[in-house]
């Protein structure tokens, strides 16, 4: 739940930014943040400009080129795909532009993925991540791509509030950040109930075969029972918040457009 609830912040903050203008500073917090959460080396967030991906925020802690093109790079193969793409090992693949920056700060693992701001519309950017070990935390490689998706979502929203306001459009841009985040929530909480699941089995397997010592045993026995009790009532609270996430996934949250300040 740490993990939804720290998303949750940013999804805020990010949000509360673009509100009043600060496009500049929301797209840098989510750089920071995609390192934060995916424990990278370094972020950086790119957007496409006659036919080349010009950089417009990172983390800051280390250098990044300031363009890279649209074909023949590692970013720009997620753009023209419009699906995320991750290399396992920079240091040898052929499709990072700059790889004595990967040399420099020793990266090792890239995960990409595409900025669209429509759901079937054309991708106009891309945000990555660079690691140094490989696997960049524990989460699995889908959940690592639904946060870095969930940061893409924000970016978009970002920088639709950007242009609209530059073509004095006074309306509200529509965010799908809530949506992922309950689908990441979802992904999250099923795997809690099936790793949770597995622990009454696992106790009956052990009444079962050392039955005798259970028996004997008023401690252990009243312990193996208690264990059992919270479960089922944990999985309890788990299947109610399956239920939340899923109501959450099916709204959208909307922000006012505002000037730029920063």
């Amino acid at each position: 739940m740490e993990l939804l609830n720290t998303l949750h912040a940013i999804n805020q903050e990010v949000v509360q930014l673009a509100a009043v203008g600060h496009y500049k500073q929301a797209l840098t917090r989510l750089a920071v943040a995609a390192c934060d959460l995916l424990n990278g080396e370094t972020s950086a967030i790119w957007l496409l400009e006659d036919g080349w991906l010009l950089l417009h925020a990172t983390d800051a802690d280390q250098s990044h080129a300031d363009r890279v093109p649209l074909y023949e790079s590692l970013v720009g193969e997620s753009v023209l795909a419009r699906a995320p793409v991750q290399s396992d090992d920079v240091r040898i693949d052929k499709r990072l532009h700059h790889p004595e920056l990967a040399a420099q700060y020793g990266w090792l693992r890239a995960l990409i993925v595409p900025i669209v701001t429509e759901p079937d519309g054309e991708p106009i950017g891309a945000i990555n991540v660079y690691c140094r070990e490989n696997p960049c935390d524990e989460t699995t490689s889908e959940e690592q791509m639904q946060i870095l998706t969930l940061l893409a979502d924000l970016a978009a929203m970002v920088i639709v509030s950007a242009t609209r306001y530059q073509v004095g459009e006074a309306a509200e841009t529509p965010s799908r950040s809530y949506v992922l985040l309950g689908d990441l929530a979802t992904s999250l909480l099923v795997r809690l109930r099936v790793k949770a699941g597995a622990i009454p089995v696992r106790i009956e397997g052990i009444q079962d075969k050392c039955s005798a010592a259970v028996v004997a045993d008023d401690y252990l026995s009243e312990n193996l029972a208690a264990i059992q009790q919270n479960i089922r009532e944990s999985m309890q609270v788990v299947g109610e918040l399956l239920s939340l996430m899923r109501m959450l996934s099916s709204g959208e949250t909307a922000i006012p457009v505002g000037p730029e300040h920063g």
